[in-house]
């Protein structure tokens, strides 16, 4: 399990790495949270709800406030945007 998910997270480090590939170690978070938050085939649900019992919140959701944000933060109609 171990293994397989070590060539998951290599093949993202890979995809999102420089070109000289020293930057490898600032990236794992993006690498994760992009795993954190795809779907998967056997559980079709994502990692992150599953440990934490609720769906992640994206942070461009923040600046361009979801249905959900507005009814977590309870923003009214006329509040701006």
């Amino acid at each position: 399990m171990v293994e397989a998910f070590n060539k998951i997270l290599e093949q993202g480090l890979t995809k999102v790495c420089a070109v000289n590939r020293n930057d490898w170690d600032e990236r794992i978070p993006t690498v994760l949270w992009a795993y954190r938050m795809t779907n998967k085939k056997l559980t079709k649900d994502m990692p992150f709800s599953l440990v934490y019992g609720k769906e992640a919140v994206v942070p461009a959701e923040f600046v361009l406030p979801s249905l959900f944000i507005a009814r977590v933060t309870r923003m009214s109609e006329e509040a701006p945007i």
